[in-house]
């Protein structure tokens, strides 16, 4: 499984930014840039905003470390001594310990899957605040209540993404959405049994969540 990672702060301290930590997580660079400001003398033009002229300039190389700590290996990034205002690096992540075919599996049909979907079936699946999902069911389903946690802003798939992104960004495997997802199997009933019984034509979606 392959991720792009971007490092990229405007800051002209870098001594003050701490390293970035990926646990269990290969980092290969790619490419860093810095736009560097050539003369702050603006040309005038009554019709355009021009902008300031740059150039891009191609920094060092970052190599990041390895080594390991009471949760496992983990690779680091050290922001380099000259990292002005404007740069940019780019690296390649990879997870480790996960099968590449990963990817190709939860990819499968979804094409079908999607198939016959428009804007507001989508808004369905993805959205939904309490109320509108409480209006929709005659009051039967509202947005899911993760135990410890507390409930969802939204009854779609993107009301779990809002906990997850923080999980993965900290990679923070204590939090109360993983423990009860590692519990038992309540979180992926729930979101088949909404679809299920909504009005809109959800079969092959529901079927192949």
């Amino acid at each position: 499984m392959h991720s792009s990672f971007f490092v990229s702060l405007l800051t002209d301290l870098p001594s003050s930014v701490g390293p970035t930590k990926l646990s269990r997580t290969s980092i290969d660079y790619i490419l860093g840039a810095s736009l560097e400001i050539t003369s702050y003398d603006a040309p005038q033009n009554p019709k355009f905003l021009t902008g300031l002229p740059s150039k891009l300039t191609t920094l060092e190389p970052v190599h990041p470390t390895r080594g390991s700590d009471s949760t496992g290996p983990f690779s680091e990034i050290h922001i380099p001594q000259f990292f002005p205002p404007g740069s940019i690096l780019l690296f390649l992540t990879q997870i480790e310990g996960i099968s590449a075919s990963l990817d190709t599996f939860v990819k499968s049909d979804v094409e079908k899957a999607f198939s016959g979907l428009d804007l507001v079936d989508l808004n369905v699946i993805l959205h939904r605040a309490d109320g509108e999902e409480r209006d929709a069911t005659t009051g039967e389903i509202g947005c899911y209540d993760v135990p410890g946690h507390g409930t969802l802003v939204y009854a779609g798939l993107e009301g779990w993404m809002a906990p997850l992104r923080k999980v993965m960004l900290e990679n923070d495997l204590g939090h109360p959405i993983c423990g009860h997802l590692r519990s038992g199997v309540w979180a992926m009933d729930y979101i088949v049994m909404r679809l299920e019984r909504c009005v809109y034509p959800f079969i092959h979606f529901s079927a192949w969540f």
